[in-house]
């Protein structure tokens, strides 16, 4: 009984040993999967923090970009408003200059007969006298007498619808002399002036009307 007995013990210590070697080896390698599951649960964080942080870097770059491009935009919103300011001035200017050349270069016509060899007074200070005339070929001669300046404008074979164009005050707006058409007797046409110089009618030492009209 006593070899027996001696015999089961050394079986159970042995059993004992295996068990607890096994137990041994259980836990270590549990121990192993763990801590490997650990380093990577660390290292899946480390990654999420990392990304978390460029994200967050991103965010920041992206709000900085955002806010120049605001100003960017606050800054051409500005300088496009006074552009538009400046253009709309210009327009204005532009559209008082054009006011203005239009009054100065508005012209009235003053049709007129002149009898062969006869003065006719035009308009006040401009006469014409017509010496010769051709009801075949249209065609004329005479001369206009500006009394301002003395000047005389000779008419040296000249034709109908041929326009003359003169500076009687020796201003910068011209006055336009046209013969509309040459008859036996004298000629007929018209004179185009400035809309604010004087008119007149009559004539100087000859027949003859002279009448406003309107405009061109």
């Amino acid at each position: 009984m006593a070899e027996l007995d001696r015999r089961l013990g050394s079986n159970l210590q042995l059993a004992r040993n295996q068990a607890q070697g096994l137990v041994d080896k259980a836990q270590t390698r549990i121990e192993a999967e763990v801590d490997r599951h650990n380093k990577s649960v660390d290292g899946r964080l480390s990654q999420l923090e990392s990304a978390r942080q460029g994200d967050q870097k991103r965010l920041a770059e992206l709000g900085n970009q955002v806010s120049g491009v605001r100003q960017e935009i606050g800054a051409s919103r500005d300088e496009t408003q006074r552009e538009v300011a400046s253009l709309r001035q210009q327009v204005d200017q532009n559209g008082n200059d054009i006011r203005a050349l239009s009054q100065k270069i508005e012209r009235q016509k003053v049709t007129f007969e002149a009898a062969k060899d006869k003065p006719q007074q035009l308009v006040p200070g401009i006469s014409m006298t017509v010496t010769k005339t051709n009801v075949e070929y249209q065609r004329f001669e005479g001369y206009l007498t500006l009394a301002a300046n003395g000047r005389t404008i000779w008419l040296a074979d000249a034709g109908a619808q041929r326009s003359v164009v003169f500076f009687p005050h020796d201003s910068s707006q011209p006055y336009d002399f046209v013969v509309t058409a040459v008859r036996p007797g004298g000629v007929v046409g018209y004179l185009v002036v400035p809309a604010n110089q004087d008119q007149g009618q009559g004539a100087a030492g000859g027949s003859g009307t002279a009448a406003t009209a309107p405009g061109l």
